[in-house]
C-alpha cells in the first residue's frame, strides 16, 4: 500500500499516485460473497511478457507459486488506460491463477477482485515491487528472494523513463438524493476520524473531523424504508445511532460524501435484505459522510488541500460529492 500511495509503483512522471489498493471483494457468478479481510493460499503465475526485474528473474514462465495471502485492501484498481500500459510493458509480473495455471477473474481464483487478476506490479526499472501475497511466509516463495539476491550480485542500472500517463484528479459534484436517507454516527470514539483529523492538522490544514455512515434507500413504499432502518442491517444500535442531516451542515463546516465506485457494502446489504427480509428495494447505496469544520475560516477554503492528500478518497476507487440537504 505504501509503494502505491507514494507513487513508486508503477512510477509515472514525478511519482504521481496513479492507482489504488481498494477493499477486497469476493464475487462469484455476480453475487457478493464477502468483503474486507481474507486469508488463504493462492496460486500465482508469471506474466508471459514480464519485464526483466529483480523479483521473478529465476521464476520460469510456466512455474506456479503457492503462497499465502492475508489482507483487507489488496485489490489493484486503476484506469483502463494505465492497466493497458502496465500489461503491454509487462509490469504486472504476477497474476492470480488456479492450480492449473488458468487466470480466471472470479473468486476463489481471484481472491480479492483485483483488476485483471493482478497480484504484483513492478516499476519500469524493475527494482520496486508492490506485491500483495506473502512469499516470505513459506519456503515455496524462496525463488522471489533468490531472484533478489541474483539481481544484487549482477546489478546493472537500467536506463528507463517514466510511464507516459496523466493521473486522474478527484472531481466533485453536488449530491442529488434519489430516495430516503439514513445517516449513522458512532456513539463510541471514532478513531478513524481522529486519525484523519490529526494528520490534516499536521499538514497545516486547521479542521476538526467528523465521520458518519450514509445510506440511500430507494423503495416503492415508505413502510419498506422504515422496516429496513429498524432491521439492524444498516447500523448496530448498541454503538451507533441515526443522525439528522442538518447537524452536518452548520457554521464553517464542509460535508463531503465519499462512495466506493463498486459499492460492495451496499450490494452485500441489499442481498441480505432481499434474502432475509423479503423486501422490495429499487436500490441501496452506502457511503461515508466526512464533515470538516474549520477552526479559522470557512472549511471550503481547505477543500483542495484535503482532497489532494487522498486521505478520504482515491479517484480510482471512489466518487466524491458535495453534500447538502
Amino acid at each position: 500500500q505504501i509503494l502505491v500511495e507514494t507513487g513508486l509503483v508503477p512510477g509515472v512522471k514525478e511519482y504521481a499516485v496513479s492507482m489504488v489498493l481498494a477493499e477486497n471483494k469476493r464475487v462469484q457468478q455476480g453475487k457478493v460473497l464477502g468483503t474486507g479481510y481474507y486469508n488463504t493460499w493462492v496460486h500465482l503465475k508469471r506474466a508471459p511478457n514480464a519485464r526483466t526485474n529483480a523479483f521473478t528473474r529465476l521464476l520460469t514462465e510456466n512455474a506456479l507459486l503457492n503462497v499465502p495471502i492475508a489482507h483487507g485492501e489488496g485489490r489493484f484498481m486503476m484506469s483502463p488506460t494505465l492497466l493497458a500500459q502496465i500489461q503491454a510493458q509487462g509490469l504486472g509480473v504476477l497474476y492470480y491463477c488456479d492450480a492449473q495455471g488458468e487466470v480466471i477473474d472470479e473468486f476463489p481464483t481471484n481472491p480479492n477482485g483485483s483488476m485483471a487478476n493482478l497480484a504484483a506490479i513492478c516499476n519500469v526499472a524493475g527494482n520496486v515491487l508492490a506485491m500483495m501475497p506473502h512469499p516470505e511466509r513459506t519456503e515455496k516463495g524462496d525463488v522471489i528472494f533468490k531472484s533478489m539476491r541474483d539481481y544484487i550480485e549482477n546489478l546493472t542500472q537500467p536506463n528507463v523513463t517514466p510511464l507516459h500517463y496523466q493521473p486522474q484528479g478527484i472531481s466533485m459534484q453536488p449530491f442529488v438524493k434519489q430516495g430516503s436517507e439514513c445517516i449513522v454516527e458512532l456513539l463510541i470514539t471514532d478513531n478513524q476520524a481522529l486519525t484523519v483529523q490529526n494528520r490534516l492538522q499536521q499538514l497545516g490544514i486547521p479542521v476538526t473531523v467528523k465521520r458518519c455512515a450514509h445510506w440511500e434507500i430507494n423503495a416503492p413504499a415508505e413502510e419498506t424504508v422504515q422496516t429496513i432502518q429498524q432491521s439492524g442491517a444498516l447500523f448496530n444500535s448498541r454503538k451507533e445511532k441515526p443522525l439528522a442531516a442538518q447537524t452536518l451542515l452548520q457554521g464553517n463546516s464542509l460535508t463531503i460524501l465519499v462512495r466506493a465506485k463498486e459499492d460492495l457494502i451496499g450490494q452485500e446489504t441489499l442481498q441480505h435484505l432481499k434474502k432475509h427480509l423479503k423486501v422490495e428495494v429499487n436500490h441501496l447505496r452506502h457511503g461515508i459522510l466526512w464533515q470538516f469544520t474549520s477552526t479559522t475560516n470557512t472549511a471550503l477554503d481547505h477543500l483542495a488541500s484535503i482532497l489532494q492528500t487522498n486521505i478520504i478518497a482515491n479517484p480510482y476507487a471512489h466518487d466524491c460529492y458535495h453534500y447538502c440537504v
